[in-house]
């Protein structure tokens, strides 16, 4: 049998270049072992101190998969093979199972034998060449497949970033067409023609050219503003025009009544809040700071605010930096903040309920809407404003006032400011057939009133009403008083000097009704 080995050594590559001498030499160091189809020669991840020779048969190579708990053929090998070469020389365990495919017969050259003889150091330098080529090829391999893994992980991460971006500029349109349409809204809400420079805020008096003027201050700069006024005075149209001439006029411009909501309400609609903040939170939500990013954000009412809201805003103003409700994410915001009260903060400062460095932080610019009776010259401009834009809304043909409606649209006390006289002249409007609006189509209170200062108070009540006293007012003087004040009850209350309660009682009493 050791004839037979001797010629397969003679044309094994290992050994080619061996004399007879030296191959029988190699031959008498190797242990011939025997196996049967199935058996297993070499386990994955077991230590090998020996070389392996394949005299004849077939073997298969297989490697162990963790998920299907099952091990897969990775290679094969026929008669001439050798194997081992690799952990005996590296000193690792095997990395693959080696098992018989068919009865075969290997030949086994130990660690031992290779070292305790000079014929197999040009063995061991073989086969370490061999292994050096071997080790080469799987890392050329292995780069070749990191290189090709690189290159689908490029490509499905270019594809992400495509589909990202293309996401990203869906929800920056929609983002811009919601800004849009809240600004849209606002400016249509108050028919702002927001191609003129100053909106629809009209007048020629000292005061309102201040405000111009002011206005154009603060053209290019990002100062926060406060305006203040008595309701009616146009502070919303005020707001607008600082947005439409500074250099964020081409961002939204968004805003929000303060007043108008409740504190948690409040707190959603600046900041936002993100699913399952609260019952009824089904979805995120963006606020309305995220909304005006890189416009202007008209605060109204500001003087209503809780404490804990004066609180997140003075932190916004401060850093521009806040959190949705419900979320702990940071984010950041530029927004210019104009904000407006009726009310007076200086007072609410001192009495604890407004904040005095909210208060400094809002008020760096203080505008004040001057009331309409402070700036008569204006009413007869304003009414003209109001003819033209109601004739066309109601399809009137008026041309003009006559004089006694104009002095009596001027001399009036206006407590209501520019929204009392707008909705004066519309329902003027709607009352005249003619081209000439006269002084019939006015309230009546206008032509009784006018020479004595009129405050709304129709007949006037020299006595303070009290529980005690009880007069008893008919119901002339009651519908005079809601005729005034356009049927608003607390103006009308106040008037006539009751409660609102009390009015109400009166109202059912003659059953009274808004014509």
């Amino acid at each position: 049998m050791e004839e037979n080995f001797v010629t397969f050594f003679r044309k094994h590559n290992l050994t080619k270049g061996y004399t007879d001498n030296e191959i029988n030499q190699f031959v008498s160091l190797l242990q011939e072992i025997t196996y049967k189809a199935g058996e297993i020669i070499l386990k994955e991840g077991q230590k090998n101190d020996s070389f392996y020779f394949l005299y004849d048969g077939e073997l298969l190579v297989m490697k162990y998969d963790d998920v299907s708990d099952n091990y897969y053929l990775i290679n094969s090998m026929k008669t001439g093979a050798q194997f081992g070469e690799m952990s005996v020389i590296t000193g690792e365990s095997t990395s693959a199972m080696v098992k018989a495919k068919t009865d075969c017969i290997v030949l086994v050259l130990s660690h031992k034998n290779a070292l305790s003889h000079e014929v197999n150091t040009k063995l061991l330098l073989a086969c370490s060449r061999n292994v050096s080529k071997r080790l080469q090829l799987i890392s050329e391999k292995q780069a070749r497949l990191l290189a090709e893994e690189a290159r689908r992980e490029r490509e499905k991460l270019t594809l992400e970033i495509q589909q990202r971006d293309q996401e990203l500029t869906i929800c920056s349109t929609e983002l811009r067409n919601t800004k849009k349409h809240f600004t849209t809204l606002y400016l249509d809400q108050y028919e702002i023609d927001e191609s003129r420079p100053f909106g629809d805020i009209i007048g020629t008096s000292p005061l309102m050219q201040n405000i111009f003027e002011l206005i154009k201050s603060l053209s290019d700069t990002d100062t926060t503003v406060m305006i203040t006024g008595e309701s009616g005075t146009g502070k919303g149209m005020i707001a607008v025009a600082i947005h439409q001439m500074s250099k964020r006029s081409n961002e939204a411009f968004i805003s929000v009544n303060c007043a108008a909501l409740s504190d948690e309400l409040l707190a959603s609609e600046l900041f936002g809040h993100k699913r399952g903040a609260f019952t009824g939170a089904t979805e995120d939500r963006v606020g309305r700071f995220q909304m005006a990013d890189g416009g202007s954000l008209f605060l109204d009412e500001i003087g209503d605010i809780s404490p804990k809201q004066q609180a997140y805003l003075l932190r916004i103003l401060e850093t521009g930096e806040y959190e949705r409700v419900g979320d702990s994410k940071t984010l950041r915001v530029d927004v210019r903040v104009i904000a407006a009260t009726n009310r007076s903060l200086e007072q609410k400062v001192s009495e604890g309920t407004f904040r005095e460095d909210l208060y400094y932080r809002l008020n760096v610019m203080n505008i004040l809407a001057p009331p309409l009776r402070d700036r008569k010259e204006d009413i007869p401009l304003l009414s003209d404003h109001f003819r033209k834009h109601f004739n066309q809304q109601l399809n009137r043909k008026v041309e003009r006032f006559s004089k006694e409606a104009r002095r009596l649209l001027t001399n009036y006390k206006w407590p209501g400011n520019v929204r009392e006289l707008r909705n004066t002249i519309e329902r003027a409007l709607l009352l005249c057939r003619e081209t000439k609006l006269q002084k019939h189509h006015l309230p009546q209170e206008f032509s009784t009133s006018n020479d004595v200062g009129y405050t709304h108070k129709p007949k006037q009540i020299k006595k303070e009403i009290t529980p005690d006293t009880k007069p008893v007012l008919d119901a002339d003087t009651v519908n005079s008083a809601l005729v005034a004040s356009y049927w608003n009850v607390t103006q009308a209350a106040k008037s006539l000097n009751i409660s609102r309660v009390h009015l109400h009682r009166l109202i059912k009493k003659y059953k009274l009704t808004r014509d």
